[in-house]
């Protein structure tokens, strides 16, 4: 007997290849009257998947499709953190018409239509449009960082290590415990070596990754490492960037009479900020430290 027309559309559009035929087996063996508790059981598993992510992305964006999240077990000794999670974009591996043969080169070599070839330890199988995590990557931090580029929502989009320093401004803003905090500092510091040229700023950095992955140094030289890489001029001249490119888009959105994508006037107001970074990482006020010092 066919399955419903409802629990189709919810394996076409809300599943992995692989997990679709396992899933669809599965429905088709049990009986017709327990298909439709378990497409709800389905269903409260994608919820209770996303919310935690959605609790990580920026304030306005769309929610997020679970049916495009996919998990690799990969062995954790193999794996960097530096690649913990990726995002494969629409049109992966394809190569544009009219392309050179050095970009055609550079594609087959970076982006190939099979298999992802950055890390030997990372080889997947490829489906375009799709945020994957490996390992220990698989957690709510990593996961909400792949899907803010899958939305364009990092800050300034497409724009390279300029991008990523600000999606990962993001996972430091957005981390609601120590080991968040502390995994948020390495993937940081390491975008952050990137971009500054500053021997004592590069020194200072390292320290910082250093001190991340050492389990004895305490919260509070933690929380100091992240208001380092928060205060630094590096995120504030590209949240400047952001803003002005936000407040760009908008104008040019009204003066067409059209909505602009929330993608294309989103600027770090919109960045979401969890309970933990309020209580721990955020600099005080001058009114917040009175209040502690009366309390104390």
């Amino acid at each position: 007997m066919a399955l419903s027309e409802e629990l189709e559309e919810y394996l076409a559009t809300s599943v992995s290849p692989k997990a679709r035929g396992l899933l669809r087996k599965a429905a088709l063996k049990m009986p017709e009257d327990r298909r439709a508790g378990f497409l709800a059981s389905l269903q409260h598993s994608d919820f209770e998947f996303q919310v935690p992510i959605q609790d990580r992305m920026p304030e306005g964006a769309e929610n997020i499709d679970p049916g495009r999240f996919r998990y690799h077990d990969v062995p954790d000794r193999q794996i960097r953190l530096a690649l913990s999670g990726q995002y494969i974009p629409p049109g992966w591996g394809e190569v544009p018409e009219g392309a050179s043969q050095e970009d055609r080169e550079y594609i087959k070599k970076y982006n190939p239509p099979t298999q992802s070839s950055q890390d030997p330890a990372l080889r997947f199988p490829i489906e375009p449009d799709t945020v994957n995590t490996f390992g220990q990557g698989n957690n709510p931090l990593t996961t909400a960082h792949e899907y803010r580029h899958r939305q364009g929502i990092e800050g300034l989009p497409g724009s390279g290590d300029s991008s990523e320093y600000l999606n990962k401004v993001q996972d430091l803003l957005g981390a609601t415990n120590e080991n968040e905090l502390r995994e948020g500092l390495r993937k940081i510091a390491y975008t952050f070596e990137e971009l500054v040229q500053g021997e004592e700023d590069r020194e200072r950095s390292l320290n910082i990754d250093n001190s991340a992955r050492n389990p004895d140094t305490p919260l509070e030289e933690l929380a100091a490492g992240a208001r380092f890489f928060l205060n630094h001029p590096t995120a504030k001249n590209l949240m400047h960037r952001s803003t002005m490119r936000s407040d760009s888009n908008r104008r040019k959105a009204e003066e067409a009479g059209e909505e602009p994508a929330f993608k294309d006037i989103m600027s770090p107001d919109n960045f979401r900020t969890s309970r933990f970074y309020n209580k721990n990482i955020k600099e005080k006020s001058f009114l917040d430290k009175l209040r502690q010092a009366i309390k104390d």
